[in-house]
């Protein structure tokens, strides 16, 4: 299932890909003031097919998605020479999976206890073409 918007002004357009169903509604509300929702799917292939098919500036993704995983949808999303920056949006705090987000070409990597806070910024980031990361408290 997708679900899609059309963008109606100049903000960045930005696709959700994630399995939970509460976080699409999180994100819009955090994001609404800066960005376009343009759609929202719940699986790494539709993820895949809306973002080829959208061409959103920004895709926000989960690692963990059924059908195929956030990191194999970066992989083929990068090997197309996608315009698309993309950002993982994530509950999983481990070094080896942040190192490799960013080795495969994410821009950013958000952890979801974070998102209200860092999610605007790593938007912000992989439009400038930096890199963002949340960083959990010592």
């Amino acid at each position: 299932m997708i679900e899609i918007s059309f963008n109606t002004g100049n903000k960045p357009r930005v696709l959700l890909a994630d399995g939970d169903a509460g976080t699409p509604a999180l994100v819009s509300r955090v994001i609404a003031s800066r960005c376009e929702m343009v759609g929202t799917v719940y699986d790494g292939s539709t993820a895949f097919a809306a973002s080829v098919c959208l061409e959103p500036d920004v895709l926000i993704i989960d690692i963990i998605l059924p059908k195929l995983n956030g990191f194999d949808v970066v992989r083929q999303l990068n090997a197309m020479d996608s315009n698309t920056k993309i950002v993982i949006l994530t509950c999983v705090d481990e070094p080896d999976f942040i190192a490799e987000a960013l080795r495969i070409g994410a821009s950013g990597f958000v952890l979801k206890q974070k998102l209200q806070s860092d999610l605007p910024l790593a938007i912000q980031a992989a439009l400038d073409g930096k890199k963002f990361v949340s960083t959990t408290p010592i």
